[in-house]
């Protein structure tokens, strides 16, 4: 299909029953960091199925907002989406609790308010040699 642009990808995710993106550990131990498309999945009401690796457990709740299967497990993978692309109700629950999840945990302006807060604690904290 080629690049999109993030308009036709929008579009594309918000048509979509199910997200799959399986990942594994690359042969120099590297692995899947929190991957922003897994965030943007959800926050198009999207059911996720991928593997449990890496920072992705934290974007997909297993049994919450999507579903996770082992590493390199083509049969794990198949019946989740199977489990998913056969059953709408569940998918909606999904979708649901993980838009709910990307804008409790993931919002920008939420999340730069705890950093902005960690900081002042910290400036606050900080002791001031006696001559200043």
């Amino acid at each position: 299909m080629g690049s999109k642009s993030s308009e036709e990808v929008r579009s594309y995710m918000q048509q979509a029953e199910v997200f799959a993106l399986p990942s594994q550990t690359a042969p120099n131990g590297d692995s899947e960091a929190l991957g922003i498309v897994f965030n943007e999945a959800s926050a198009c009401g999207i059911p996720v199925v991928s593997t449990r690796h890496g920072g992705i457990p934290e974007a997909v709740l297993d049994g919450e907002t999507g579903l996770l299967v082992s590493e390199g497990d083509d049969a794990q993978l198949s019946n989740a989406l199977a489990t998913l692309l056969g059953n709408a109700d569940l998918r909606s629950q999904m979708g649901q609790r993980g838009r709910e999840l990307v804008l409790e945990s993931f919002d920008i302006a939420k999340q730069t308010t705890i950093l902005e807060s960690f900081y002042s604690d910290a400036v606050a904290s900080r002791r001031l040699p006696d001559n200043r």
